[in-house]
């Protein structure tokens, strides 16, 4: 019987099967590296690294080779299959380097280490044996020199102890599933009759015809994906194949639905945000080694995930203080103004839709308040508004004492909290500080210079961020952008920059925007806003966990196949660019439609929310002028495209598709 992977999760085994058996590697235990020679390297590498052995790295492997050859010739002359164990073959290589028998132990160990951290469960088997287990007794076959004790290490680490009723292992039996033999012990040690069992696994001649041949049931399991999937580890790390080398530590797997179905945040966060988010941290782990700053503030809102990759991958980065900080755009933009001029114009005004939302900035939150204001300059209050006329209102308003008098009160007051909620954070102090957030122009961290840089104690700051944007006012502050920087930005990189609210969505954390400070029990503690309905907060918040989920299961793959073959961060970066270019460009309808009943809380604590994705239908874009405005203000326009199902604006994917294609065609060559 022959069956897919896919198919599993419909395998009815027959009427009158008491003993299940599956194969191990290839079937359950899916490696992410092939050819297995290429663990042994790896295996070689590591005891190399920690002194273990006085050889290099080729002459362990060349002496693990010969050790092993020569333990099973020696198994095969005293009759039995051409077996040994890893235990074996540790101790005799110990005895020919004339090391202390106790070493043997560090190799296997040293092995184990490496195996797990390149192993993945194949979820379908899993699922199947979960479902097998509460009927049938379920044990394990395996041609294998690792013996059941060390199996059993394996599986624990992978959290599939419970699998099994038992493990039996080539090397313990001296016999094989190859030669049949191993068979005839299990169905002697289960005592069952051959029709009694079925045996599931991946090689033709171990899984299927041998077992066969001992009227055992056997289904083999052929999966052209699994297939493909280790001819491109082979590529990879053979060859050095882009794509291949890509996938070694990003894409786990080819099969659709891997990860959920293809519409899913889950898959959005794993397979898309996820990759992009983990290079900006190892980055960031890396500058923060070469840099030796021994302190590191996340900014809220988005800071949230940051920190939690952060702790993923900079485990042995210790004696750092981490803080989350709770600031937002609105408390430092208003905390740093300290008169009315230029600067305070741009900031209240730069990218501001309506009026409201610029006297919001400035700390005029009731409504009466901005009605008058508004009835005195003519503008409406929540109608979109021109940049150039919303600066030169602005200017005027600046000229008025009974306008500037209240707005320079609330900016001293929300100075005068922030201040010391940062003095009760440890935020000043002489030793170098680094703030880490998402990015765009840099605005929090200007304005805490600008509010706070007269201190004696305003520490050395650097801000790391996965965006840099060129600032829409004066910045002295030093800034690194480690995915996408605007002084030295690609194509690639500037795509990031259309979809801003996609990754400020994706990273934030479940609160509201900071819009205050208050003094509670001695300590000053953040006020948030309460945004939307309790519903509408739900339906965000769940939305947003899952897309989290899906990065940090990203970054934990990536943090295990890192330890083993360490990544080039700069060349991953490239063709993670290309990916993200090419998906954000073309979204699966689903995809699109999922975002589409999203919308983005604004940072600056106004309240406004803005649609993530918006369909158009042709009475709006009749409207000319109207109609370009609102599509390019569109966070995702390509996916909002997809939704309005509008046949004559597929012209613009078409040609984006093929600067994409074109961009990333040099990571895809063979």
């Amino acid at each position: 019987m022959l069956i897919t992977t896919s198919q599993l999760a419909r395998l009815v085994i027959p009427a009158g099967i008491k003993v299940v058996s599956l194969d191990l590697f290839d079937t359950l235990l899916l490696r992410n590296v092939d050819p297995p020679e290429v663990t042994i390297r790896l295996v070689a590498e590591r005891i190399v690294e920690r002194a273990l052995l006085p050889v290099g790295a080729q002459e362990y492997q060349a002496l693990r080779g010969k050790v092993e050859a020569g333990l099973r010739a020696e198994a095969n002359e005293r009759g039995g299959d051409a077996e040994c164990s890893l235990a074996e073959i540790s101790c005799r290589i110990t005895e020919k380097l004339r090391l202390p028998p106790e070493m043997a132990e560090r190799l296997i160990d040293t092995e184990l280490e490496v195996e797990s951290l390149i192993i993945d469960p194949n979820p379908e088997v899993v699922a199947l044996i979960r479902r097998l287990g509460n009927r049938h007794r379920v044990v394990a076959v395996s041609d294998t020199y690792f013996d059941s004790e060390q199996l059993a290490r394996l599986l624990a680490a992978l959290e599939l102890g419970c699998l099994f009723s038992r493990v039996y292992a080539s090397c313990e039996w001296g016999v094989t599933k190859q030669s049949g033999r191993l068979f005839d012990k299990v169905l002697a040690e289960e005592g069952v009759d051959p029709g009694e069992m079925i045996h599931l696994g991946d090689n033709f001649h171990g899984d299927y015809l041998s077992p066969s041949k001992r009227g055992i049931r056997a289904v083999f399991l052929y999966d052209p994906e699994t297939l493909n999937r280790k001819r491109s580890l082979r590529r990879a790390l053979s060859k050095g194949r882009h794509a291949d080398l890509y996938r070694l530590y990003f894409d786990r797997s080819d099969r659709d639905g891997w990860y959920g179905s293809p519409a899913s945040p889950y898959r959005f966060g794993r397979q898309l945000m996820g990759p992009l988010l983990t290079i900006f941290t190892a980055r960031l782990v890396h500058e923060l080694r070469g840099q030796g700053c021994p302190r590191l503030f996340f900014v809220a809102r988005d800071g949230f995930l940051l920190q939690r990759l952060y702790r993923e991958l900079a485990p042995d980065l210790g004696g750092r203080e981490e803080h989350y900080l709770s600031l937002s755009r609105y408390t430092a933009a208003l905390a740093s103004i300290s008169v009315l001029g230029p600067r305070e114009v741009v900031l209240a005004g730069f990218a501001c839709i309506t009026l409201q939302d610029a006297l919001h900035r400035l700390g005029v939150g009731s409504l009466p308040e901005i009605e008058g204001i508004a009835a005195r300059l003519g503008l409406p209050v929540d109608t979109p508004v021109q940049q150039e006329e919303l600066y030169l209102q602005l200017r005027k308003l600046f000229e008025q004492d009974d306008f500037r008098s209240p707005v320079l009160l609330a900016a001293a007051r929300m100075r005068a909290g922030l201040e010391r909620y940062l003095e009760g954070e440890g935020f000043f102090g002489t030793r170098p500080a680094a703030l880490v957030d998402i990015g765009w122009h840099g605005t929090i961290q200007e304005c805490l210079h600008v509010a706070f840089g007269h201190r004696p104690d305003f520490p050395p700051l650097v801000g790391y961020y996965v965006a840099v944007m060129p600032p829409f006012m004066e910045n002295p502050t030093t800034r690194k952008g480690l995915i996408l920087d605007y002084r030295q930005a690609s194509p690639e990189e500037s795509a990031i920059a259309l979809h801003r609210e996609l990754w400020e969505l994706s990273t934030r954390a479940f609160h509201g925007t900071t819009t205050g400070y208050v003094e509670w029990v001695g300590h000053t503690v953040p006020v948030r806003k309460r945004e939307g309905t309790p519903e509408k907060r739900a339906e965000l918040n769940g939305f947003v966990l899952e897309i989290q989920r899906g990065v940090l299961d990203c970054t934990r793959d990536f943090a295990r196949m890192n330890a083993v073959i360490p990544a080039d961060l700069a060349f991953l970066k490239e063709i993670a660019l290309s990916e993200y270019d090419l998906a954000v460009s073309f979204p699966e309808g689903g995809v699109a439609e999922l975002f589409e009943r999203l919308s983005h809380p604004d940072d600056f604590g106004s309240g406004r929310f803005t649609p993530l994705v918006r369909s158009f239908a042709w009475r709006e874009i009749i409207a000319g002028r109207r109609f370009l405005g609102e599509f390019l203000d569109n966070p995702w326009r390509e996916a909002s495209l997809v939704c309005s199902r509008l046949p004559f604006l597929s012209l613009y994917q078409t040609v984006k598709k093929l600067i994409c294609w074109r961009r990333g065609a040099r990571y895809y060559a063979p």
